[in-house]
Formats: C-alpha cells, sequence, structure tokens
C-alpha cells in the first residue's frame, strides 16, 4: 500500500495509506475531464491548527498535491506516539459518530501506535474524526477531516443539482443523524422546519457559544427595581414614614385604634424579568431536544446491533449535563414561565450573554439548507441519493409526456425524527393520469412477496427500485422495472488503457433477468384455478455513465429492442441532455399528447420483439382465434388450384411479403394468426364469399423460386427473389353463413376474430384487431 500522506508533529506521526489509488484518479479525471472541469486536491484540515514538524506556526491544512481520498476505497490510518500513556492516563483513541468506525481503531502499547482503516463505501463528502490522547499529564482533542470525492459524477454540478432535485419533492430525506461523512451546511430564511436533525446540526456548531453566553447570564443576571407592598400592624411600624402615614398614624392613635394596620410599599431588584424567562425557556427547550435525540438514537439499530458509538452518546449527556446545570441555578427559581415578549428588548439585543444566547436562539430557528456554510450535517450515502434521484426523474419525464399527476394529499414520507424515510412500495406510488384514458403508477421500491395475491413470487422476496405501471382503457396492464446502480465498469479501450464506454456491471444486467423471471401475475381462471402470466415487459438499469446522449448511441439498445432487458446512462446534466436516452425510451412506450398514434390501446406492446419470446416448443398468443382474411385469391391461378378453395380441399395459400409489410401487418401478428380465410369471386361477378376458414399449420417466408405450382395455383414466376408468406392449411371449416363482400380492385388484408366470422357481420362492418397497428 502505498502512503498517501504523512503528517509529523512533536506528539505524535500520522501515516495513512491504501491500496492502488491509480484506477480511481484515472476514473475522476475522466469524469471531471467531459465536464470541462479541473481535478481538486486532497488536503487533510486540522482543528486546532496544528504544529507540524517542518512548520514554524501552527497550520490549519495539510495539502497532498493530488487527489487521494475516494469513494469506495479501502484506507489504513496508523498514528505513532512518541511517548507512551503514563499510568492512570486514558489509552488514545478516535472518536466519530459510528461505533463501527470507533471500534475499527486498536491502540497497541508495545509499539505505541493506534491503528485502524476505513472503508468509504458510497459516502462521500468529509470524513472527520477526532483524535483524543493524554501527553504529559494533559488531555488534547485534534479533529483531522479529508474529504471523500466521487469518482463517478461531479460534487459541484452532479451531485448538487441532485440534491435540489430530491429536496423539491421530498424536503429533509437526505439528512441523517450520523454518517461516515458530512456536507457543509449554512442557515437561510426559509420556512422553520420541526425536523430534529435541522435543529441539532445546529446546535452543534453553536453549542459553545451558547454556554458561554449562558455563563455570562448568570454570573450577571438582568434585574429590574420592581415594587411591594405588604401589611403591618400599628405596634410593628419602625423607620421613616410618608407625610400622610405620619398623619393617619396620629389620627388612629388619637382614637385609640391601636390594632389599625397599615398598607406599606418598598422597591427591591428582581430578576423575573421577561429576558430571564425567555432565557431559562432556551435552556429547557435545548435539553428537552437533546433528550429527544439522544432517545431516538438509542432506539435506532441496524441488524440490531448499535449504530453510535459511545463517544457521541456521552457528548449528547454532557451538552444535557451542561443545560440542566444553568436551568438548577437557584435565581432560576424566582424566574416565571415565559408567555412571549409584548415589544422588543433592549436588554436581548445588546447586554452580553443576553444579546448571544438570543441570537443563537433565532438561527436555530432558520430552516438549513447545502450551501457552502460552516456547519455539518451527514448525508445520505450517494447510491441512496442516485437511487431516489432516478425515481425523481422518471416522475418528471412522465410529466413531459402530457401525464397529470393525481393529487395524493400527502407526500409520501415517513419522519422518524433523526431520519426521513420514503414510504416504500404501492401505498408511497405516484399516479398519474392521461386525456386518451392511459394511467400511470410510478412505486418506489414495491415488494413483491410469496404470499402477495397478484403480483407475487414463488421463491425469495424480490424489491426492485423503481416499478413504472402502464394501465390502457382496454384493461391491459404493463410494467416495465428499473433499477438504480451507482456503479460503473469501464471496459479496456482497443489499445487496453481502460478507457472505453461506460458500461454497467454484468450482475446488474443479470439482476434484471432475475426479476423478470421472478414475477408471476396470477388472474383467477375459475373458483379453483388460476392462470399464470409474465407481466414485466422490461428490466433495465440505470447507472451515471456520461455520454453524449444527443449525438451517440446507447450501447444497450440493440439488447433493449430485442430482449427487453438492458440499460440507461442516467445524469443530472444542463437541459436533461443525461436523460435523453431514457426519455425517448419512454415517449415510445407511452406517446405524446400531440401525436396521433395510437398508443392509447396496448396492442402494440404484444408485437414487440421482446414480449414475444416464447419458451422452446411454445408459441406467443395475443388474440385467441385470429384470423387473417384476403380479399381475393389472386389472378392467374389454375382452376384446380381455384376449385380446392371453393370446395374446401385447399392446401396452401401464399401472397406478397410485400403486401403485408404495406399494411404494417408485422412478423409477429402474421405467425399468431390461428386461421386464415379467403374471398373468392361470386358467379354475379359483383360480390365475393367466404364460405370457409382453415387453420394454420404453418407460417413460413419463403422466396418465390421455391414455391410449387401445386403450393401457388401458377407456372408463372416474376422474381424468383421476391419473399412471399406461404400458409399451410388444415381442414377447412365451414360456415353457417356466408360473409359477402363487393369486389374491389386492390388486395386488401384483415385481422378479425373467428368468431366475429359467424355472427352474420358484413364485410365492411367486421371488428378489427390489431387496428391501432394495421394501416388500412
Amino acid at each position: 500500500m502505498p502512503e498517501l500522506a504523512v503528517i509529523e508533529t512533536g506528539h505524535f506521526d500520522c501515516v495513512i495509506w491504501s491500496k492502488d489509488i491509480r484506477s480511481s484518479q484515472r476514473r475522476l479525471e475522466r469524469t471531471l475531464t467531459e465536464r470541462g472541469n479541473a481535478v481538486p486536491t486532497s488536503e487533510v484540515r486540522f482543528s486546532p491548527p496544528l504544529l507540524l514538524k517542518y512548520t514554524t506556526e501552527p497550520v490549519f491544512e495539510l495539502c497532498l498535491g493530488e487527489a487521494v481520498f475516494f469513494e469506495n476505497k479501502y484506507y489504513e490510518i496508523e498514528f505513532l506516539f512518541h511517548q507512551l500513556p503514563e499510568a492512570g492516563d486514558p489509552l488514545p483513541t478516535v472518536q466519530h459518530k459510528l461505533k463501527a468506525i470507533e471500534e475499527s481503531f486498536h491502540f497497541s502499547p508495545r509499539s505505541g501506535s493506534l491503528r485502524g482503516s476505513i472503508n468509504t463505501g458510497n459516502h462521500v463528502g468529509t470524513f472527520q474524526f477526532k483524535l483524543v490522547y493524554s501527553y504529559r499529564g494533559r488531555l488534547i482533542e485534534q479533529s483531522i477531516a479529508f474529504d471523500i470525492l466521487p469518482v463517478k459524477m461531479d460534487m459541484q454540478s452532479d451531485f448538487r443539482a441532485m440534491n435540489e432535485a430530491v429536496d423539491a419533492a421530498f424536503p429533509l430525506w437526505r439528512y441523517s443523524l450520523a454518517e461516515s461523512t458530512s456536507h457543509s451546511l449554512s442557515a437561510v430564511k426559509k420556512p422553520h422546519s420541526q425536523f430534529f436533525l435541522l435543529w441539532f446540526a445546529r446546535f452543534e456548531s453553536l453549542h459553545k457559544e451558547l454556554l458561554a453566553g449562558l455563563k455570562h447570564v448568570v454570573n450577571a443576571p438582568h434585574s429590574r427595581l420592581m415594587e411591594y407592598k405588604h401589611t403591618v400592624p400599628m405596634s410593628r411600624l419602625r423607620g421613616r414614614l410618608s407625610r400622610q402615614q405620619e398623619e393617619r398614624l396620629a389620627l388612629e392613635k388619637a382614637n385609640k385604634n391601636y390594632e389599625k394596620s397599615f398598607t406599606l410599599s418598598k422597591k427591591r431588584l428582581h430578576v423575573d424579568t421577561p429576558e430571564n424567562r425567555f432565557i431559562k425557556a432556551v435552556i429547557g427547550h435545548g435539553a428537552t431536544r437533546l433528550t429527544r435525540v439522544q432517545q431516538l438514537a438509542s432506539l435506532a439499530p441496524e441488524s440490531g446491533k448499535v449504530r453510535f458509538s459511545a463517544s457521541f452518546i456521552k457528548e449528547l449527556e454532557r451538552w444535557q449535563k451542561a443545560l440542566r446545570h444553568f436551568q438548577k441555578q437557584p435565581f432560576f427559581r424566582d424566574v416565571g414561565e415565559y408567555r412571549g415578549l409584548k415589544r422588543e428588548s433592549l436588554v436581548l439585543q445588546q447586554k452580553p450573554g443576553y444579546s448571544k444566547v438570543y441570537k443563537i436562539w433565532q438561527q436555530l430557528k432558520w430552516y438549513l439548507e447545502l450551501l457552502d456554510g460552516a456547519d455539518q450535517l451527514s448525508l445520505r450515502n450517494v447510491a441512496e441519493m442516485y437511487e431516489v434521484w432516478c425515481f425523481l426523474e422518471i416522475r418528471r419525464i412522465i410529466s413531459d409526456l402530457g401525464f397529470e399527476e393525481v393529487p395524493c394529499g400527502r407526500i409520501p414520507l415517513v419522519d422518524s425524527g433523526i431520519r426521513v424515510s420514503l414510504k416504500d412500495g404501492m401505498a408511497g406510488a405516484f399516479h398519474f393520469r392521461r386525456s386518451d384514458g392511459v394511467k400511470i403508477r410510478l412505486a418506489h421500491e414495491p415488494v413483491f412477496r410469496k404470499k402477495d395475491d397478484q403480483i407475487r413470487t414463488w421463491l425469495v422476496t424480490q424489491k426492485p427500485d423503481i416499478l413504472l405501471e402502464a394501465t390502457f382503457p382496454d384493461g391491459a396492464e404493463i410494467i416495465w422495472l428499473f433499477d438504480a446502480k451507482y456503479r460503473i465498469e469501464t471496459p479496456a479501450d482497443d489499445q487496453g488503457t481502460g478507457s472505453g464506454p461506460d458500461r454497467v456491471p454484468d450482475d446488474a444486467i443479470n439482476q434484471m433477468h432475475r426479476y423478470r423471471d421472478a414475477l408471476i401475475h396470477r388472474s383467477k381462471f375459475d373458483d379453483i384455478g388460476f392462470v399464470k402470466t409474465r407481466p414485466v415487459f422490461g428490466a433495465y438499469v440505470l447507472y451515471p455513465g456520461y455520454f453524449n446522449q444527443l449525438c451517440e448511441r446507447n450501447p444497450y439498445s440493440v439488447a433493449i429492442n430485442e430482449v427487453g432487458i438492458g440499460a440507461f446512462s442516467l445524469l443530472p446534466q444542463v437541459d436533461n441532455k443525461g436523460s435523453h436516452w431514457l426519455s425517448v425510451f419512454l415517449q415510445r412506450k407511452l406517446g405524446v399528447p400531440e401525436t396521433k398514434y395510437p398508443y392509447a390501446t396496448s396492442e402494440r406492446y404484444f408485437v414487440e420483439d421482446a414480449a414475444r419470446i416464447p419458451g422452446k416448443g411454445y408459441s406467443i398468443t395475443h388474440y385467441q382465434g385470429l384470423t387473417i382474411l384476403a380479399s381475393q385469391l389472386g389472378p392467374a391461378r389454375n382452376q384446380e388450384y381455384i376449385n380446392q378453395f371453393e370446395n374446401g380441399d385447399a392446401r396452401f395459400y401464399h401472397t406478397k411479403l410485400v403486401a403485408f409489410e404495406r399494411q404494417k401487418i408485422q412478423q409477429h401478428i402474421a405467425t399468431e394468426a390461428r386461421y386464415l380465410a379467403v374471398a373468392l369471386d361470386d358467379d354475379d361477378g359483383v360480390h365475393r364469399r367466404v364460405d370457409y376458414i382453415y387453420p394454420i399449420l404453418k407460417a413460413e417466408r419463403v422466396q418465390r423460386g421455391n414455391l410449387t405450382e401445386e403450393q401457388t395455383g401458377t407456372p408463372v414466376v416474376a422474381n424468383p427473389d421476391e419473399w412471399f408468406w406461404l400458409f399451410s392449411l388444415g381442414s377447412a371449416l365451414r360456415l353457417k353463413m356466408p360473409l359477402w363482400q363487393q369486389s374491389k380492385v386492390h388486395f386488401e388484408l384483415k385481422l378479425v376474430s373467428r368468431d366475429d366470422l359467424t355472427a352474420g357481420y358484413g364485410w365492411d362492418d367486421l371488428p378489427e384487431l390489431y387496428s391501432s397497428l394495421v394501416k388500412k
């Protein structure tokens, strides 16, 4: 492992190293260069400033000259102390909010080293910890921090745009009480939020100032001169009296009223002022909230383990203890309950101590957002952020396609006090509708179990990231699944430099196959049975690959069209250029309101290549009894061939492939058809009639030169290379009532139901199948 940073001081030496980071450096350089940005350098920051071995003054940071700290990297950190702790002194430790990070460091008395490791994972931002050690009987706390950089996106553009989009839809979701890294925040004037984390983040940075202000208040509390009245018997009158009281005393003595009482008034300083009531309320409010944060932290285990470190819990307890100490000051016993200020107080605005507490209180009330400020607040890891942003980006694209979001009342969020979570699954889904009758349901992390009623699994619970379900006016439901993966594989190019186009890992593609195969839709067949079908028409990975999507082709486009499995690059870019491929895909699937293309029917989805792949030995059928109805037999057929159709003995029928293509009848429709009927000329020369329908035994495309006269009814071969459809026919079924047609000049094909042929319809009145796809 190469040494990435060496920090030498008079008390200790610190060494940070990792395995080869060249791949991460190349990936970051490529990411930023493609966006026209420079690669930043890594710095190690100290608080308080640290006197290094080769500096004459304490420094706040040490520049390493290149970027060395990246996401998803494993780093070793070792502190070598020049002096071992003396007997009774605490051992050197590393303090962090997370228990896992604290426990990863171990002090060895033999070598005098404190050594540990960190795995940055998908956490980006400032990684900060506190080194606590004793030196010559003095306890020293030294804060050390450095920035963990993302390599797949730009921190200043991509990451900020994701944050803004998530905040706009799900306020407070991205904040967390404690993660591996944190981000700089500052207060801005926005509507007040009661979310604990926002208050706590501000309190962390201001608690020292708050305690200093309270100390000043306790040492010099504000008081004012207040008048007090009390009743005294005549016999206990002492001191100087007012002229009116002397006159009244003389009068009562003359009347021998010695039991008479007198009301006296005195003025004295008192601390029960509105300002002191305000200070008392601030102390009580802060102590109560810290207690609440501690309770929430202790009730937030992950996988049955305590997540927060003991030092973090102790720090919360120390802050509470400090506030409780001020709350128990004797003079607060005479201070009443705070009921607000009737007017502005110069004491709170100007008097030392009071003004500091008042200013801090005002800052604690403001909402926090991600700006370049002084406060630090933990955010969720970037993989979670990317997943939710992808969900919101699909939501935006759906809205751009003319869908109107159905108001759901409340945003689907669950607030635990220290963490806001999305209400995952169908309960928190967004619903959309459009004027053409199409309805959309967009759900985040729906869960499919073995016990579910409609869509279920048989073995293992499945939980895809994003579900997009379209319901059409004919009742058909189409599902597409998306899984956001904050992962990129960069294959080697022709020179083997590892700078090929961005791809997703193979296991992510394999997971899409698993989703499509595992989810089964059950519809009731009768009282004792169900029909099982696969409802997922496509499953796709979303990944942060960088492409010029307006000019380049999606490397997964062929797989998407052929098998319904693939991936889309998705990044927040100006003018939504980073989601162009996905926008075009969803537009092709769902259409836009301005188009006349009949997207409001579901037929088109059932003839796409990806949806028509059957199990070996099977075929896919959307319409039962689909019948191809041809308007004529064709010219120049011999009499024997014609007689076979007239007598119901035909064995073959052929027609040009171009006739099917002209009417947009795709291959899947031709092979799905189960019956064929042909209209033959009637004796009157004006009408044609259909008497028989034939089961189709086989449908194949054959060049004209390979067809026999028996199959075509004519020896004439105009172009032996021209392609034809050849249908091999079974035993004919005679219609109870012939179907009549007015003779037409041009050849015409219709796709109809077998049952409708016997329902008494005329040729032009027959209900057509796949009418939204077939051109007339």
